[in-house]
């Protein structure tokens, strides 16, 4: 489950987008970056976020 997202700047947390989908724009254009907080996140739900954030597979 993705129970928070929140984009930090400065060191300072600025509340995330309700869709994380357009977190890491966001983060991008505020020169800070994000902040998923998952917990025990299904197959789905972390494929989700890997693609979203472009991360690399599990081994």
């Amino acid at each position: 489950m993705i129970v928070d997202c929140a984009i930090y700047r400065d060191g300072h947390r600025t509340e995330g987008p309700e869709d994380f989908s357009g977190a890491l724009e966001d983060a991008r254009a505020a020169k800070g970056f994000v902040w998923i907080g998952l917990h025990e996140p299904t197959t789905d739900e972390f494929a989700l976020v890997s693609r979203e954030f472009g991360l690399h597979p599990p081994p």
